[in-house]
Protein backbone atom coordinates (compact mmCIF):
# COMPACT_ATOMS: atom_id res chain seq x y z
CA UNK A 1 0.00 0.00 0.00
CA UNK A 2 1.42 3.46 -1.02
CA UNK A 3 2.11 5.83 1.76
CA UNK A 4 0.39 9.57 1.54
CA UNK A 5 3.57 11.60 0.44
CA UNK A 6 3.59 15.35 0.88
CA UNK A 7 3.71 16.69 -2.44
CA UNK A 8 6.88 18.64 -3.14
CA UNK A 9 6.47 22.57 -1.81
CA UNK A 10 3.24 21.79 0.10
CA UNK A 11 3.50 19.35 2.71
CA UNK A 12 1.10 21.37 5.46
CA UNK A 13 -1.59 20.59 2.77
CA UNK A 14 -0.63 16.93 2.99
CA UNK A 15 -0.79 16.75 6.15
CA UNK A 16 -4.40 18.07 6.03
CA UNK A 17 -5.13 15.59 3.70
CA UNK A 18 -5.73 17.79 0.76
CA UNK A 19 -5.16 16.64 -2.62
CA UNK A 20 -2.58 18.88 -5.27
CA UNK A 21 -5.99 20.44 -6.87
CA UNK A 22 -6.91 20.88 -3.41
CA UNK A 23 -4.40 23.03 -2.63
CA UNK A 24 -4.73 25.05 -5.66
CA UNK A 25 -8.32 25.84 -5.40
CA UNK A 26 -7.32 27.53 -1.88
CA UNK A 27 -5.85 29.95 -3.38
CA UNK A 28 -8.33 30.93 -5.52
CA UNK A 29 -11.82 32.41 -5.04
CA UNK A 30 -14.65 29.33 -3.71
CA UNK A 31 -16.37 30.44 -7.24
CA UNK A 32 -13.38 29.19 -9.15
CA UNK A 33 -11.93 25.55 -9.43
CA UNK A 34 -9.42 24.25 -11.43
CA UNK A 35 -9.13 20.74 -12.36
CA UNK A 36 -5.08 19.39 -12.09
CA UNK A 37 -4.09 17.15 -14.84
CA UNK A 38 -0.76 15.83 -15.40
CA UNK A 39 1.60 18.60 -13.67
CA UNK A 40 -0.35 19.33 -11.03
CA UNK A 41 2.56 21.62 -9.21
CA UNK A 42 3.03 23.80 -12.55
CA UNK A 43 -0.89 23.98 -13.07
CA UNK A 44 -1.26 24.86 -9.27
CA UNK A 45 1.46 27.82 -9.71
CA UNK A 46 0.23 29.20 -13.03
CA UNK A 47 -3.81 29.15 -11.28
CA UNK A 48 -1.94 30.88 -8.57
CA UNK A 49 -0.32 33.30 -10.57
CA UNK A 50 -3.32 34.21 -12.55
CA UNK A 51 -5.29 34.64 -9.48
CA UNK A 52 -2.80 37.08 -8.39
CA UNK A 53 -2.58 39.18 -11.33
CA UNK A 54 -6.27 39.50 -11.56
CA UNK A 55 -6.74 40.31 -7.98
CA UNK A 56 -3.76 42.74 -8.99
CA UNK A 57 -5.45 44.48 -11.92
CA UNK A 58 -8.50 44.97 -9.96
CA UNK A 59 -6.94 46.87 -7.12
CA UNK A 60 -5.28 48.93 -9.07
CA UNK A 61 -8.74 49.96 -11.50
CA UNK A 62 -9.87 54.01 -11.29
CA UNK A 63 -12.88 54.21 -9.22
CA UNK A 64 -14.86 56.43 -10.07
CA UNK A 65 -15.64 58.69 -6.85
CA UNK A 66 -19.13 58.62 -5.10
CA UNK A 67 -20.98 62.26 -5.50
CA UNK A 68 -19.14 64.34 -2.27
CA UNK A 69 -22.37 65.16 0.59
CA UNK A 70 -21.59 68.28 2.29
CA UNK A 71 -23.28 69.57 5.03
CA UNK A 72 -23.76 73.42 5.66
CA UNK A 73 -26.21 75.92 6.64
CA UNK A 74 -27.84 78.44 4.12
CA UNK A 75 -26.46 81.72 4.49
CA UNK A 76 -27.96 83.63 0.98
CA UNK A 77 -30.24 82.79 -1.52
CA UNK A 78 -29.78 84.83 -4.95
CA UNK A 79 -32.63 83.47 -7.33
CA UNK A 80 -34.78 80.32 -7.44
CA UNK A 81 -31.72 78.25 -8.34
CA UNK A 82 -28.90 79.85 -6.80
CA UNK A 83 -27.72 80.23 -2.82
CA UNK A 84 -24.63 80.35 -0.84
CA UNK A 85 -23.83 77.87 2.24
CA UNK A 86 -21.38 78.27 4.79
CA UNK A 87 -19.82 74.51 5.00
CA UNK A 88 -16.54 73.37 7.29
CA UNK A 89 -15.24 77.42 7.42
CA UNK A 90 -15.92 78.12 4.00
CA UNK A 91 -18.75 79.83 1.83
CA UNK A 92 -19.79 77.73 -1.30
CA UNK A 93 -21.99 78.90 -4.08
CA UNK A 94 -24.40 76.58 -5.58
CA UNK A 95 -26.41 75.79 -8.23
CA UNK A 96 -29.84 73.80 -7.98
CA UNK A 97 -28.56 70.97 -10.32
CA UNK A 98 -30.99 69.65 -12.65
CA UNK A 99 -33.75 72.63 -12.33
CA UNK A 100 -33.97 76.62 -14.09
CA UNK A 101 -35.43 78.84 -11.96
CA UNK A 102 -36.64 82.35 -13.48
CA UNK A 103 -34.12 84.67 -13.40
CA UNK A 104 -34.93 87.92 -11.24
CA UNK A 105 -35.52 90.40 -13.87
CA UNK A 106 -38.04 87.74 -15.00
CA UNK A 107 -41.98 87.69 -14.24
CA UNK A 108 -42.18 85.60 -11.57
CA UNK A 109 -38.18 85.85 -10.96
CA UNK A 110 -38.78 87.38 -7.46
CA UNK A 111 -41.79 84.70 -6.51
CA UNK A 112 -39.02 82.23 -7.30
CA UNK A 113 -36.53 83.38 -5.19
CA UNK A 114 -38.90 83.80 -2.41
CA UNK A 115 -40.11 80.34 -2.41
CA UNK A 116 -36.54 78.72 -2.12
CA UNK A 117 -35.65 81.46 0.96
CA UNK A 118 -38.79 80.37 2.32
CA UNK A 119 -38.07 76.92 2.36
CA UNK A 120 -34.11 76.72 2.98
CA UNK A 121 -32.69 80.39 4.34
CA UNK A 122 -30.84 79.86 7.21
CA UNK A 123 -31.29 75.86 7.52
CA UNK A 124 -29.08 73.35 7.64
CA UNK A 125 -28.91 71.29 4.32
CA UNK A 126 -26.63 68.49 2.95
CA UNK A 127 -25.50 69.23 -0.47
CA UNK A 128 -25.37 66.10 -3.32
CA UNK A 129 -22.68 66.84 -6.06
CA UNK A 130 -19.43 67.54 -7.01
CA UNK A 131 -19.36 68.51 -10.62
CA UNK A 132 -18.91 72.71 -11.03
CA UNK A 133 -20.38 74.67 -13.50
CA UNK A 134 -18.38 77.36 -15.84
CA UNK A 135 -18.86 80.15 -13.31
CA UNK A 136 -17.60 77.91 -10.58
CA UNK A 137 -20.43 76.62 -8.67
CA UNK A 138 -20.88 73.83 -7.35
CA UNK A 139 -23.66 71.91 -8.94
CA UNK A 140 -25.82 69.59 -6.27
CA UNK A 141 -28.79 68.49 -5.08
CA UNK A 142 -30.07 70.17 -1.78
CA UNK A 143 -31.71 67.72 0.47
CA UNK A 144 -33.59 69.21 3.77
CA UNK A 145 -34.99 66.63 6.24
CA UNK A 146 -35.21 64.25 3.45
CA UNK A 147 -36.47 66.00 0.69
CA UNK A 148 -35.16 66.96 -2.42
CA UNK A 149 -35.63 70.80 -2.96
CA UNK A 150 -34.64 70.92 -6.60
CA UNK A 151 -37.52 68.78 -6.99
CA UNK A 152 -40.03 71.05 -4.72
CA UNK A 153 -39.08 74.06 -6.80
CA UNK A 154 -39.97 71.99 -9.99
CA UNK A 155 -43.56 70.50 -8.57
CA UNK A 156 -44.24 73.79 -6.92
CA UNK A 157 -43.84 75.83 -10.48
CA UNK A 158 -41.06 77.90 -9.74
CA UNK A 159 -38.49 76.63 -11.85
CA UNK A 160 -38.11 74.33 -15.36
CA UNK A 161 -36.30 70.98 -15.06
CA UNK A 162 -33.15 72.11 -17.04
CA UNK A 163 -32.42 71.39 -20.42
CA UNK A 164 -29.32 70.63 -22.27
CA UNK A 165 -29.46 71.27 -26.30
CA UNK A 166 -33.42 70.86 -25.48
CA UNK A 167 -33.11 68.00 -23.77
CA UNK A 168 -34.09 67.37 -19.99
CA UNK A 169 -31.31 66.41 -17.82
CA UNK A 170 -33.55 64.83 -15.12
CA UNK A 171 -36.54 62.58 -16.41
CA UNK A 172 -38.10 62.61 -12.87
CA UNK A 173 -37.93 66.71 -12.45
CA UNK A 174 -39.35 66.79 -16.33
CA UNK A 175 -42.22 64.71 -15.01
CA UNK A 176 -42.91 66.93 -12.17
CA UNK A 177 -42.86 70.09 -14.51
CA UNK A 178 -45.13 68.58 -16.66
CA UNK A 179 -47.46 68.30 -13.89
CA UNK A 180 -47.25 71.11 -12.60
CA UNK A 181 -47.94 72.86 -15.91
CA UNK A 182 -50.83 70.35 -15.98
CA UNK A 183 -52.48 71.72 -12.34
CA UNK A 184 -51.66 75.24 -13.56
CA UNK A 185 -49.35 76.01 -9.91
CA UNK A 186 -46.72 78.87 -10.19
CA UNK A 187 -45.46 80.00 -13.46
CA UNK A 188 -47.83 77.88 -15.07
CA UNK A 189 -50.41 80.14 -13.73
CA UNK A 190 -49.55 81.96 -17.23
CA UNK A 191 -50.64 81.04 -20.33
CA UNK A 192 -46.87 81.25 -22.03
CA UNK A 193 -44.08 81.90 -19.17
CA UNK A 194 -41.01 82.07 -21.16
CA UNK A 195 -38.14 79.95 -20.55
CA UNK A 196 -35.13 81.35 -18.47
CA UNK A 197 -32.54 80.22 -21.30
CA UNK A 198 -34.85 82.23 -23.67
CA UNK A 199 -34.50 85.11 -21.43
CA UNK A 200 -30.87 84.94 -20.94
CA UNK A 201 -30.04 84.49 -24.98
CA UNK A 202 -32.53 87.63 -25.35
CA UNK A 203 -30.22 89.44 -22.86
CA UNK A 204 -27.10 88.99 -24.58
CA UNK A 205 -25.21 92.02 -25.64
CA UNK A 206 -26.79 94.25 -23.21
CA UNK A 207 -25.50 95.52 -19.84
CA UNK A 208 -26.08 93.20 -16.90
CA UNK A 209 -23.63 91.58 -14.21
CA UNK A 210 -21.59 88.43 -15.82
CA UNK A 211 -23.41 86.17 -13.68
CA UNK A 212 -26.52 84.54 -13.49
CA UNK A 213 -28.60 85.18 -10.41
CA UNK A 214 -27.18 89.19 -10.23
CA UNK A 215 -29.88 90.79 -12.69
CA UNK A 216 -31.47 92.59 -9.31
CA UNK A 217 -30.06 93.82 -6.42
CA UNK A 218 -29.99 90.82 -3.63
CA UNK A 219 -32.00 92.85 -0.85
CA UNK A 220 -34.91 91.45 -3.28
CA UNK A 221 -34.53 87.70 -2.36
CA UNK A 222 -31.69 87.53 0.63
CA UNK A 223 -31.93 87.79 4.26
CA UNK A 224 -29.82 90.73 5.40
CA UNK A 225 -29.30 88.97 8.81
CA UNK A 226 -27.28 86.27 7.20
CA UNK A 227 -26.40 88.64 4.24
CA UNK A 228 -22.96 89.56 6.49
CA UNK A 229 -21.58 86.94 7.55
Amino acid sequence: MQKNRSPRGYPAAAKAGFSHKDTCNLLLPASITVPVRGKPDALCCLSALTCCLLVLCLALMPVTPARAAIRGQVVRVLDGDTVEVNSAHRRLRVRLAGIDAPEMGQTYGRRSCQALRALIDGRTVTLVGHQRDHYHRLLAVIWLNGEDINARQVATGMAWAYRFHQRAENAAYLRLERQARKTHVGLWQRARPMEPWRWRAGMKGRSHPAEPGRWLAYSRCENPRLANQ
